[in-house]
């Protein structure tokens, strides 16, 4: 029997419209992600060009994806405002509850196969220029 996690990853691909709003979008939303305990990832990934950006985000469960939702509500607008998307898919086990309140985006689902996660033990600080870097600790 395949044992399926409990967590569910939805991954935004974007054009951005204005950088200088996506810049501070960032920074903000992802200092309120990170206080979130049920959000497991929040990664923003932009192009060299700085026109194209993926937002990776991993939450625990559908209560944490519920607290995600709340968190749209505050930076929703601005996010519209200074990107314009191209493609949401959702990974792993996404519930009917959550494809509820995610109806109106327009996700495709996948389920996971197989595979496995390791991540280093790290640690997040922030830098000087207000961006998240990772730091891997020995």
């Amino acid at each position: 029997m395949k044992v399926q996690p409990k967590h569910m990853t939805a991954y935004v691909e974007l054009e951005i419209t204005d950088y200088k709003k996506f810049e501070q979008l960032v920074e903000d939303w992802s200092i309120t992600e990170q206080g979130c305990s049920g959000t497991l990832m929040f990664e923003w990934y932009i192009s060299d060009c700085k026109t194209k950006a993926t937002l990776i985000e991993t939450f625990a469960d559908e209560e944490a994806q519920a607290v995600h939702m709340e968190n749209i509500e505050t930076y929703g607008e601005t996010f519209m405002a200074c990107t314009n998307p191209q493609k949401f898919t959702y990974l792993g086990a996404v519930t009917d509850v959550v494809k509820e309140r995610v109806a109106a985006f327009g996700f495709t689902y996948q389920v996971m196969q197989g595979g496995f996660r390791k991540l280093p033990k790290a640690a997040w600080i922030q830098s000087s220029s207000a961006t998240f870097d990772l730091k891997l600790r020995s």
